[in-house]
């Protein structure tokens, strides 16, 4: 020591003088100290820094494992389930000038689809849905029931019953008859044997005149001009048979990418409807004016409601003029009157070409031959149409 003050022995530096103390050495025992403690510290450090680094892989390994869990889940669901199948609805309603109906779903992707039509004329159909299992059935046709399912190689889906509706009036050409009643038709009375008939159609369409007396032949052909007016002179030829009320035409018009219109007739009132042939000389030598018919006389509350029913079923139902008088009277039917029956038979105002189309179009959907048709339309166990009447709704029937 150099100013003689006593210091630690480890000091090395003297904190009085400032001086280096000559003999001064650090002891194996502070080094080894120091250095424990500075290991201890990096110790510390190291350990926290591999527990935080461990922490981060195993949370990244977990998310990896759950993406890897789902994609496996998926894969082998996709492989091995059998397709599920949904669709926008399962009512489809034909519009605008439409004539078929298109109906979109969702399935499996790459998945066939199948539909099947149960009362219609025209074949199944199949798509192939899309990547995102999107499927669109085109060209349904009207008023027919399908059943579709979608199948794979791992079997089928449930099946999902699709009903098609009717074709719109505006896919159908338009054609009014000055003067025509809540059916479209026209009836002249009796007495009269030739008449002016006219109305409108649209421009460019062409309007067809048949003489149903004469095999439906066409009598006219007319092209609708600018104004859309028509006009025709059509006469009683007299060869209408005594068992029928009417002399009756038929008139429809049809234009460019339309359907034809709906049939409309033009009925001149048999005079001769029930009479024999003795009958309609007597009534040829007798002024018209004395002649009472049932046009005059007075009906009774009985036979309006007779009436009434009888316009339901015509209007409603389609039904044959003597299907309607069966109905009225049988006492499984109304059970009323045949004096009632006829009254309503003799006053009600129907188509019966059309209640007779109408129905051969229904049967036409069960896959039934013309042939077929026409001995239903025309049975005493079915329809009972006439035989004109069941001939005009074969020859009319759509392809």
């Amino acid at each position: 020591m150099h100013c003689g003050k006593e210091i630690e022995k480890d000091v090395v530096f003297c904190p009085y003088c400032g001086k280096k103390q000559p003999d001064f050495t650090i002891s194996k025992d502070f080094k080894t100290e120091e250095i424990k403690t500075n290991n201890n510290n990096l110790n510390k450090v190291d350990t926290k820094e591999v527990q935080r680094k461990n922490r981060n892989i195993l949370i990244s390994m977990a998310v990896i494992a759950v993406f890897v869990i789902i994609a496996l889940i998926y894969l082998i669901s996709s492989f091995h389930s059998k397709p599920t199948i949904s669709v926008d609805t399962n009512h489809v309603k034909i519009t605008g000038t439409n004539t078929t109906g298109n109906l979109s779903g969702k399935t499996s992707a790459n998945t066939n689809v199948i539909a099947k039509n149960y009362d219609g004329f025209t074949g199944n159909i199949k798509v192939k849905s899309d990547s995102n299992g999107r499927f669109t059935l085109k060209h349904l046709e009207a008023s027919a029931t399908y059943k579709l399912h979608a199948k794979n190689k791992n079997g089928s889906s449930e099946v999902k019953k699709i009903k098609v509706g009717a074709i719109p009036s505006s896919a159908h050409t338009k054609l009014t008859i000055k003067g025509q009643d809540e059916f479209g038709d026209l009836y002249v009375d009796k007495g009269t044997k030739s008449i002016k008939v006219s109305g409108t159609a649209p421009k460019g369409s062409t309007v067809k005149i048949e003489d149903n007396q004469d095999s439906y032949k066409v009598v006219k052909n007319i092209r609708i001009g600018k104004s859309k007016k028509w006009s025709a002179q059509l006469e009683d030829n007299g060869q209408t048979s005594k068992d029928l009320m009417y002399t009756t035409f038929s008139i429809t018009s049809k234009s460019k990418g339309l359907l034809e219109s709906e049939l409309h007739e033009v009925n001149f009132a048999n005079d001769n409807y029930g009479k024999s042939s003795e009958e309609q000389a007597n009534a040829s030598d007798t002024n018209n004016d004395d002649v009472k018919t049932t046009d005059d006389d007075d009906p009774t509350s009985e036979d309006k409601t007779a009436l009434k029913k009888a316009k339901i079923y015509a209007k409603d139902m389609n039904m044959s003029k003597a299907g309607i008088y069966e109905q009225i009277t049988s006492k499984s039917g109304d059970n009323m009157s045949t004096t009632e029956a006829q009254y309503a038979i003799d006053h009600v105002k129907a188509n019966w070409n059309k209640n007779a189309l109408a129905t051969a179009k229904n049967y036409k959907k069960m896959s039934l031959s013309k042939q077929e048709i026409y001995e239903q339309l025309t049975s005493k166990d079915g329809d009972q149409f006439t035989s004109d009447e069941a001939n005009y709704a074969t020859e009319h029937l759509p392809n």
